[in-house]
C-alpha cells in the first residue's frame, strides 16, 4: 500500500453498518403495498428509492466478490466522495440504478432487502478493514468504505422515513459517521454556510446541497 495515502489506524465501524443495514430492513418490511409507486425523493418513487438505499448494502457484496490488486487511489473517506461525485454523468446514473435496483426488487421488495441484508451483514464483520476494495474509479481501504455505506444507508432511509410516513429510526451512532463524513468533504464556504446555520445564526440556502 502507497503509505501516503495510508492515515493509519481507522475505527471499526462495522456495527455501526450492521445497526443501520437492519434499520433499513425493518422500515422497509413496514411499507404497505399502495405506497411503494408514491413519491420516493427526487425522480424516484418509493420502490425506487429502496433500491438505491439498498445499494448501500448491495455493494459491498459486489465489490468484495473480486479481490483488489494494486495500490489504493482513494485516501480516505472525503476522497471517495469527491472521486465519486465527479465521474462524468454521475447524477443521471445513479437515478437510472435506483429506478433499475426497484424493479429487481420484485414481487416482494421488503423479503428482498431482508435476505440481502442478512446476507451481507456477516461478510461485512467478517471482512478485515484493511482489506482493498476495488471500485469503478479506484481502489479503497474498506474500513474507509464502511463509513460511505452508512451514510447510503442512514440518508436513504432518512428519505424513506419521511416518504411513508415513519418516523426516523437514525441512532446516534449513525448520525455521528455521517456528520463525520460531511465534516471530511465540506470545504470552508461550504462549511461555514453548515456552521451557521448549526449554531442558528442563519438557515441553509434554499436548495442547498453539499454533494450536488
Amino acid at each position: 500500500m502507497n503509505a501516503s495515502l495510508d492515515p493509519g489506524p481507522r475505527s471499526d465501524l462495522r456495527p455501526v453498518f450492521v445497526t443501520a443495514a437492519r434499520s433499513l430492513a425493518a422500515v422497509v418490511a413496514t411499507i404497505r403495498d399502495d405506497q411503494w409507486d408514491q413519491p420516493g425523493l427526487g425522480v424516484w418513487d418509493v420502490r425506487a428509492l429502496v433500491g438505491h438505499a439498498l445499494r448501500g448494502v448491495s455493494t459491498c457484496e459486489d465489490y468484495l466478490a473480486t479481490p483488489a490488486t494494486g495500490e489504493v487511489t482513494i485516501a480516505d473517506t472525503g476522497a471517495y466522495v469527491s472521486a465519486a461525485l465527479t465521474t462524468p454523468g454521475v447524477h443521471d446514473a445513479i437515478a437510472e440504478r435506483g429506478r433499475e435496483g426497484g424493479r429487481l426488487l420484485g414481487d416482494d421488495p421488503a423479503a428482498v432487502v431482508r435476505a440481502t441484508v442478512e446476507r451481507v451483514v456477516p461478510l461485512v464483520e467478517a471482512t478485515p478493514l484493511d482489506t482493498k476494495v476495488a471500485l469503478p474509479f479506484g481502489t479503497i481501504v474498506f474500513g474507509d468504505y464502511v463509513p460511505t455505506r452508512i451514510t447510503e444507508i442512514v440518508a436513504h432511509n432518512e428519505d424513506l422515513c419521511r416518504a411513508i410516513g415513519h418516523p426516523s429510526v437514525a441512532t446516534t451512532g449513525e448520525v455521528r459517521v455521517v456528520l463525520s463524513l460531511v465534516a471530511d468533504t465540506a470545504d470552508a464556504e461550504s462549511g461555514m454556510v453548515i456552521i451557521r446555520a448549526v449554531f442558528g445564526r442563519e438557515g441553509l440556502p434554499d436548495g442547498f446541497n453539499l454533494w450536488s
